[in-house]
Order: structure tokens, then sequence, then C-alpha cells
């Protein structure tokens, strides 16, 4: 009776199958993390859309646009927007006649809205100050600080949508039409550092908040031009929750 003889893989043929299945997925993990990316902002686009959308909503309903910030409360836009964006549970959770910092609304604060978060950013470095948002809203191309303090009350009013202390803003307001006008832009959150200031990250305090900081919309300016220099800078994270809007 002969035998059969069986072969097996010796190590060199092995080491090939090896190398080759890893430059397989070489190949493969770049295409699958494009694939996974393009998704991503595929998703941060219509999130901008849905806010859009909810805007000319809350429009229609109430023939004005959303308040841009509430001093007395820092209630902020987005808050505002929960009904025209599926989210009417949490919005009937908030009690809008106390601050959003007030205990009877700290459980809305941890509410995270998917809407409000682009998935190609990283996590919520400060979780304990809120559910964080990318979106925020355009305030124009004047800076301001917050004016309901009473400070810089001189200045120029802001040519945005969404500032502090705007009400009553209609459509027909935006003189260069809603096609022209950016309404909302995201940006990345901040990294939870309050002693690195990172210009792609961080906003700042207005003035009186602390000592060192820029005593009008002039002088804020200028020194934004040096913040990657960090120079006489105060940073505050770029985390603030969505309930107060981010404008």
């Amino acid at each position: 009776m002969k035998r059969m003889n069986r072969r097996g893989f010796t190590l060199i043929e092995l080491l090939v199958v090896i190398a080759i299945i890893a430059i397989l997925i070489g190949l493969l993990l770049p295409a699958v993390q494009k694939v996974r990316e393009a998704a991503a902002r595929m998703q941060c686009a219509n999130n901008l859309k849905q806010i859009g959308l909810a805007i000319h909503n809350y429009h229609d309903a109430n023939s004005k646009l959303p308040p841009g910030w509430i001093f007395d409360t820092s209630w902020g836009t987005l808050a505002f927007l929960l009904p025209y964006l599926e989210q009417d549970n949490v919005h009937r959770m908030i009690n809008f006649n106390l601050p959003l910092n007030d205990p009877v609304n700290a459980p809305v604060s941890q509410v995270r809205i998917n809407t409000f978060r682009c998935p190609s950013d990283f996590e919520n470095p400060m979780p304990s100050i809120g559910a964080a948002t990318n979106y925020h809203g355009n305030a124009g191309i004047i800076p301001v600080f917050v004016i309901a303090r009473g400070l810089n009350l001189n200045d120029p009013r802001p040519n945005g949508v969404f500032f502090s202390l705007s009400q009553n803003i209609k459509i027909t307001d935006v003189t260069d039409g809603t096609s022209n006008t950016a309404f909302y832009s995201e940006r990345v959150l901040g990294d939870g550092n309050m002693g690195r200031v990172s210009p792609l990250e961080d906003t700042f305090n207005g003035p009186n908040a602390a000592p060192g900081l820029p005593a009008n919309a002039d002088q804020a300016y200028t020194w934004c031009q040096y913040s990657w220099n960090g120079r006489k800078l105060l940073p505050t994270v770029l985390c603030l929750p969505w309930l107060a809007g981010t404008v």
C-alpha cells in the first residue's frame, strides 16, 4: 500500500502569504478611511442644511428669525430651533424662564443632539459644561463683544444675523439675500486646555471679563492677529454647550 505524501507550507511560502495579505490590507485601509471620511463630510453638510431649514421654518411660524443669544438666561439660537429639528421632547425639558445653568435645566444640558455635532470632529473634551456643538451662528464681520454688558455701545452694530440681543430680525432685514448670507458655519471643538492658545479652536472673553483683555473691538481685532504667538490673550475653550447657541 502506497503512502500518500502530504505537502505542507514552507516557512518562506507562509511569509509570502502574510506579506501579500499585509499589502492588501495596507491598500484597503486608506480606501475605507476615505469612504468613512466622505460619509462624515456629507453628514456634516447635511447638519448645516437641517439647521438652515429649521431657521426658515422658525421664521415661517414666528414671522422672525430666532434670537441670537438671550443675555439674562444665556439661551441661544439652537435651543429655540429644537421643535423644528424633530427634538420636541428635548424642547419640552427646557424652562426658558430660568437660566440654562439653573438646576432645573441640568438634565437637558447633557443631551447630545447629533444634528449639532460633526462626526469628523473629536469628542467633547469638556462634557461637564454640557453637550457641545460644532455649529455657530453668523454674528457678522464686525468684531463685537457682549452688547448687553453695556460695553462698546458706540461701536457699529453687528452686521450678522445672530448675536447678543439680536431679536425680531426678519428675512427681509437680510439685505444681501438669504442665498448670499451664511446663517451658520462649522468649527472644531476646543481642546479643553485653558492654558494654551489655539487660534483655530479658541475664542476669547470680552473686555472686563478678566485682567489683560482688549478694551474695545478694534483692540480685540488687533490682538487676534497675534493670537498664534499667545500675546496677552486669555483663551476660552470653544466647547460651549449647544444650549448657549455659540454665536
